[in-house]
């Protein structure tokens, strides 16, 4: 119903995180540039938290596109 309203061309609150839908302010820019280069640096594991509804779980599926094809990237989430 919004996508025709607003003229969307898809659903920006679907409930698995889309990175196509992630505006990046600038404390998520420096969580990005963090994360692409502890990566690209082989620095080891990298956490990244925050409160729910903060764009974390966005920020990181987004990340593997910014990635080669030698990286693995795994999630292991703990909501307890």
């Amino acid at each position: 119903m919004y996508c025709s309203f607003f003229g969307l061309s898809g659903k920006p609150f679907d409930m698995s995180p889309d990175p196509d839908y992630l505006g990046l302010s600038p404390a998520h820019r420096e969580a990005f540039a963090t994360l692409t280069y502890g990566i690209r640096e082989r620095r080891g594991i990298i956490a990244v938290m925050g409160e729910v509804g903060t764009r974390t779980t966005t920020l990181l599926h987004a990340l593997p596109s910014r990635l080669d094809d030698r990286a693995s990237v795994a999630y292991i989430c703990n909501t307890a």
